[in-house]
């Protein structure tokens, strides 16, 4: 089974959930004429920044009319803003990047702090670059509509692993699927893969 829209409002109308956001990953490859590198692009809703804690040190986060008109925009990370333009901050810019079979260029809306965001201190050691651009733009340029996660942030005083049960169930019973979906905990993911740096080092 997949992810759709009808599966994120689910989630939304549980009154455990706080926040919940559509996530959709692909695989790509960016470059600005004369560099280029493997990148995962990372389509993310205007909500989700606070969310997967990315900051913002130039420019702007994604905007609700970013998501609406599925607009051409991105936000990269400081060490690839150093990489491509030799600056910190080039917003404004344009960057080239490959989704689905189409090659766009996009404006550089902001930059964020490397290693910011959950998602990117999950896999720096393993994908050099992570760039967030509004995931209506990569249903758009993939022609599906699809989601690939959903990130959740769980209301306050609620148990995780309840949280947890009543949004697989919830998913499970509209599909008609019994496992239909996984849930996963990024902090705990993060917290052990800290501590199991923490040893190595």
């Amino acid at each position: 089974t997949t992810l759709k829209t009808q599966d994120l409002e689910q989630i939304r109308s549980l009154s455990c959930v706080d926040t919940a956001v559509p996530i959709v990953v692909n695989t790509s490859s960016a470059s600005n004429g004369s560099q280029s590198c493997d990148t995962v692009l990372w389509g993310i809703d205007s909500g989700s920044q606070s969310l997967i804690s990315l900051e913002v040190l130039y420019g702007r986060d994604l905007s609700r009319y970013d998501i609406l008109s599925g607009s051409n925009v991105c936000l990269i990370d400081l060490e690839t803003a150093r990489t491509f333009f030799q600056r910190d901050n080039p917003v404004g810019k344009t960057i080239s990047l490959i989704v689905g079979d189409t090659q766009e260029q996009y404006e550089i809306a902001g930059v964020v702090r490397a290693n910011s965001g959950i998602l990117q201190s999950l896999m720096t050691d393993y994908i050099p670059t992570l760039i967030y651009l509004p995931y209506t733009n990569m249903q758009k340029m993939t022609g599906s509509a699809e989601i690939t996660q959903i990130a959740v942030q769980i209301s306050d005083n609620v148990d995780l692993e309840e949280a947890a049960r009543q949004i697989e169930d919830r998913l499970s019973l509209s599909k008609g699927i019994q496992g239909a979906v996984r849930t996963d905990n990024l902090s705990k993911q993060r917290g052990q893969l800290t501590n199991m740096l923490s040893i190595v080092s």
